[in-house]
């Protein structure tokens, strides 16, 4: 670890199986850190308001603290606190675009026909969130890492097709 991290585990005291599972992964982490992991365990039903000034909206889940990043861990497993440590070590910007134009669920409205939640999810991993009309823009953005086309009721035109195609072939996400 290039810094020191601090977790927080947030486990309701009624969960003590996963309460031991979690604690043995976080003191396995600890002890092969060079002194640079520690953790600590926090009731989100005795301590909501640390819970949600943390954006912790369950149980079982564990944030992981960098200078001044952090990465919400959905649950205790080795490869998910790894992956969550490698986004830490990575700060560079991570954009995610939500193409619009073809009636997609928005990344910002609410209701039936919305993506709020996969968007907060993706925004609690530290990726920034923006929209993308391709028919307006006629290019797709040089900080684009991963493009998002949440349920189009109407089908994508030919040159936004081209364009999505273009960024696929060198090496873009959808």
């Amino acid at each position: 670890l290039p810094q020191e991290v601090r977790a927080t585990a947030f486990y309701a005291t009624n969960m003590s199986y996963s309460v031991e599972d979690a604690r043995k992964l976080l003191q396995n982490f600890a002890n092969n850190s060079k002194g640079k992991f520690s953790f600590r365990f926090v009731d989100p039903v005795q301590n909501p308001v640390e819970a949600k000034e943390a954006g912790i909206t369950g149980d079982g889940k564990i944030v992981l603290y960098m200078g001044d990043r952090k990465e919400i861990v959905s649950y205790a497993s080795e490869t998910e606190l790894v992956r969550a440590l490698i986004r830490l070590m990575t700060p560079e910007q991570r954009t995610v675009y939500f193409i619009i134009g073809h009636g997609e669920l928005s990344p910002e409205g609410s209701g039936q026909y919305s993506a709020l939640r996969a968007s907060q999810a993706l925004k609690d991993k530290n990726y920034t969130v923006k929209t993308l009309n391709l028919a307006a823009e006629r290019k797709i953005p040089e900080d684009a890492r991963t493009l998002i086309i949440a349920g189009p009721r109407k089908p994508l035109l030919e040159d936004e097709v081209a364009l999505i195609q273009s960024y696929l072939e060198k090496g873009g996400s959808l």
